[in-house]
C-alpha cells in the first residue's frame, strides 16, 4: 500500500511539472549611472546574480560588466575580470550610486522639471506628464519622503505646464 501511495505521489509531481508553463528568460536591466535607476538595478542584480551561489565569482563579474553602460561602465573598466576584482567593482558602484541624498535630489529635480506639454499632441503629452509625475512621486515615497503633503507643490508645477499650452493656443 505504501509503495502504491509513493508511486501516485511521484506521478502527481511529474504531472505538475509537465503542466507548469515555461517562463521567459529573465533579462537584467542595464545601468548607465542615472541615480534614479540605481535602486531598481541594484535590487535586480543582487537578487538575480550577486546572491546566486551557483554562479562563480568570475561569472558574476562578467554579468556585471555586461549590463553596465556609459558612466557606470567606465567606472569599472579598470578592473580586469577576476575573482578578486568582482567585489571591488561591485563595491565601487555601491559607493558611487548608493547615495540616498543624491537619489532623492535627482528624483526631486525630475519632478520639478516636468516635460513641457506639446501642443501638437496634447493628449499624449498630458499622459506622459502624469506618468512622469506619478513615477517620481512613487520613487520618493519608496525612499520615505513625505510626498502625501506635496499636493500643492506638484499641482502648481503641473499647472504651469498646462498654462503654457493654454496661453499659446
Amino acid at each position: 500500500m505504501e509503495v502504491r501511495n509513493n508511486m501516485i505521489q511521484g506521478n502527481e509531481a511529474v504531472q505538475h511539472r509537465r503542466n507548469k508553463p515555461k517562463l521567459p528568460e529573465i533579462k537584467l536591466p542595464s545601468f548607465n549611472g542615472e541615480y534614479t535607476k540605481w535602486l531598481f538595478f541594484k535590487n535586480s542584480f543582487e537578487t538575480t546574480i550577486h546572491q546566486d551561489n551557483d554562479l562563480s565569482v568570475m561569472q558574476k563579474h562578467q554579468y556585471l560588466v555586461g549590463v553596465l553602460e556609459g558612466e557606470a561602465r567606465k567606472g569599472v573598466e579598470g578592473f580586469t575580470i577576476s575573482n578578486e576584482n568582482y567585489e571591488n567593482a561591485w563595491q565601487l558602484l555601491k559607493d558611487t550610486y548608493d547615495n540616498q541624498t543624491m537619489i532623492i535630489g535627482t528624483h526631486l529635480n525630475e519632478l520639478l522639471d516636468v516635460p513641457v506639454i506639446s501642443k501638437d499632441n496634447k493628449a499624449d503629452s498630458l499622459r506622459q506628464m502624469i506618468w512622469h509625475i506619478k513615477t517620481h512621486i512613487a520613487s520618493l515615497k519608496a525612499l520615505s519622503q513625505p510626498v502625501e503633503y506635496w499636493d500643492t507643490i506638484v499641482i502648481h508645477v503641473a499647472k504651469k505646464k498646462l498654462d503654457f499650452i493654454e496661453q499659446r493656443d
